[in-house]
């Protein structure tokens, strides 16, 4: 339970908050009608001491309860139900007396304080009913009692046993509460996180199975027109080669599609290190476009999740500008600054404009917003400059 009464909730929080609000106020509602039956009764009123304008009172006030719900927040309308209630069982224990059963209207107040606005509210109302409860109980001793009150104290001893009695069930009912509320809020909490934990697993397997499944067919595919190229000019260990090199492809991608599944790091990355895996992309995807890796700065290791993103990242654009650009020349360029690493893909390709959506720009789609997630997983900054005609730079920068 949060401990400060200015309080913004989270969104779980604000709903679940608003449904019991809706529920509470059907209850007080309901409650009302009960009483205002049972105080319209001829053979009941006399002996239960109840008067019909209390009834009314709560039913208007839990209907402008539910008003206030669906208008603002759901903490502006419970703590204004809580001090209306109280108010009201403040006035009606002094015009009843502190042993009518009207006085247990302050577990009523208690119970929305708990749970709708939190402990330090919870426990400024308890305070606030056991010092009410003392005052008129003092006041009932002391031959104070309004003529309406049903049965007065007449003795210490009396006040003393009605203190303890109201004190005890105040507290009991503040504590039954607060615990209540820390377990359910607990509860949907972790609904929650459960919720978030499987979208993100949904968007991570999205990613991987794109950058495998997807960029490793496109490799295949530019081998395949390689091959048969090869043929048509009458070379066939050209042919041969390009073929091979598609096999180890495909074999590679369903390695790494398997790996995806157990989200394991790249099997490239297992065995070399991030410049000789962008090296060896550069050879993969450069049988028909002029693929460049270049080199800047000292090589060093770096965290397994920064070289998995600066490696798909590297993929995905080298992919876009042969598959959607058709870019005929593409340099891959990786820089190791003393407090930074950047990575930079340039293409002469057809070029697009970065405003539109990825689905209208007609540049991979999905691979965009892949590679814009990869990048803030990591807390890179990634920068994609592009015009259509004028080809694209996109540039990843991580320190």
């Amino acid at each position: 339970m949060h401990q400060s009464l200015f309080y913004t909730p989270q969104p779980h929080e604000a709903e679940l908050r608003g449904r019991l609000l809706t529920h509470i106020s059907r209850g007080t509602a309901a409650t009302a009608a009960l009483y205002l039956a049972l105080g319209w009764l001829p053979p009941l009123r006399p002996n239960l001491h109840l008067y019909p304008w209390d009834g009314i009172f709560i039913l208007t006030l839990a209907l402008l309860c539910a008003f206030a719900a669906r208008r603002y927040q759901p903490s502006f309308a419970a703590s204004w139900l809580v001090a209306s209630i109280s108010i009201l069982a403040t006035y009606e224990m002094q015009y009843y007396g502190v042993r009518h059963p009207i006085t247990a209207l302050y577990l009523v107040s208690i119970v929305v304080a708990g749970m709708l606005i939190g402990g330090w509210f919870l426990r400024l109302w308890a305070g606030m009913g056991i010092f009410f409860v003392i005052l008129w109980s003092v006041g009932e001793v002391n031959g104070r009692a309004l003529p309406t009150a049903a049965y007065p104290l007449q003795t210490a001893e009396e006040a003393i046993l009605w203190i303890a009695l109201w004190s005890s069930a105040l507290v009991i009912v503040g504590w039954l509460v607060w615990l209540f509320a820390r377990h359910l809020e607990e509860a949907v909490l972790e609904a929650v996180t459960h919720q978030n934990n499987i979208l993100a697993e949904r968007s991570r397997m999205a990613r991987e199975i794109h950058d495998t499944l997807a960029q490793g067919f496109t490799g295949i595919v530019i081998q395949l027109e390689a091959a048969e190229d090869g043929l048509q000019e009458n070379d066939p260990e050209a042919a041969v080669a390009h073929l091979g090199r598609a096999r180890a492809l495909a074999r590679t991608s369903l390695a790494e599609a398997r790996r995806s599944v157990w989200a394991l790091r790249p099997e490239v990355l297992e065995e070399r290190d991030l410049p000789t895996a962008l090296r060896l992309l550069a050879e993969q995807m450069g049988a028909q476009t002029a693929v460049a890796f270049q080199l800047e700065g000292t090589p060093r290791p770096l965290p397994p999740a920064v070289e998995d993103a600066l490696l798909r990242i590297g993929q995905e654009s080298v992919t876009n500008a042969i598959r959607h650009a058709k870019a005929t020349a593409v340099t891959i360029a990786l820089a190791y600054q003393p407090a930074a690493v950047q990575l930079r893909v340039v293409d002469n390709g057809r070029g697009f404009d970065p405003a539109q959506t990825p689905s209208s720009n007609g540049q991979g789609g999905f691979g965009l917003t892949s590679m814009r997630e990869r990048a803030t997983n990591i807390g890179g900054q990634l920068t994609i400059a592009s015009q259509p005609h004028n080809g694209t730079t996109i540039t990843l920068n991580w320190q």
